[in-house]
């Protein structure tokens, strides 16, 4: 993911800029009450939970977005890697990849600015097999505006 090559990091933190596939800026974290989010961990799809847990037709976040993407073009082969936001996904000393109860809790919040136009997707993610989050499946709010102001801290909210 070109976030990481341009932060050299794996994690992101306010004043961060999150990069596009073609390594443009797309947003820039502005506010965020918890700091913990994801940017390493694939969107679940449906051959993980046949493959890894022998479910079929469960929920799954590659076929929420592509669902919400699909009026715009956007294919399986040119969904972009997520942003797992407010997902605890820790790298271990050995350099293991982990995915982890989250630490954060109904209004915790993250809030953008948008760096140039964007088509957004968002799948509360329906993992409720293994550790994520917390084992439900929970609702978010997103509050979309034309400007910033401090009481708004919300435009993106883990409820």
């Amino acid at each position: 993911m070109h976030t990481r090559q341009q932060l050299r990091s794996l994690f992101f933190k306010p004043c961060d800029a999150l990069w596009s596939s073609e390594n443009r800026p797309m947003l820039r974290i502005l506010a965020d009450s918890i700091g913990i989010h994801d940017a390493n961990v694939p969107a679940c799809d449906r051959t993980r939970f046949s493959i890894d847990f022998g479910v079929e037709g469960h929920r799954n976040c590659v076929d929420n977005l592509l669902e919400g993407m699909k009026a715009f073009g956007v294919t399986y082969f040119s969904l972009p890697e997520p942003f797992n936001l407010f997902q605890n996904g820790p790298v271990t000393a050995d350099g293991r990849m982990e995915v982890t109860d989250p630490n954060s809790k109904a209004g915790d919040s993250i809030t953008f600015e948008a760096l140039c136009d964007l088509i957004c997707a968002v799948s509360s993610c329906p993992q409720d097999i293994i550790p994520g989050n917390g084992l439900q499946v929970t609702p978010i709010d997103i509050v979309v505006s034309d400007h910033f102001h401090a009481q708004e801290m919300n435009h993106a909210v883990n409820a």
